[in-house]
């Protein structure tokens, strides 16, 4: 992910707003 931090939903940015939509099935460090 380049160093970048992952975000869950129901996580909030650092602007106040909230992780609305996603996916289940990623996996940081999973194979593809």
């Amino acid at each position: 992910m380049s160093g970048k931090p992952a975000a869950r939903q129901g996580d909030m940015t650092q602007y106040g707003g909230s992780i609305v939509q996603g996916s289940a099935g990623v996996r940081i460090g999973a194979p593809t």
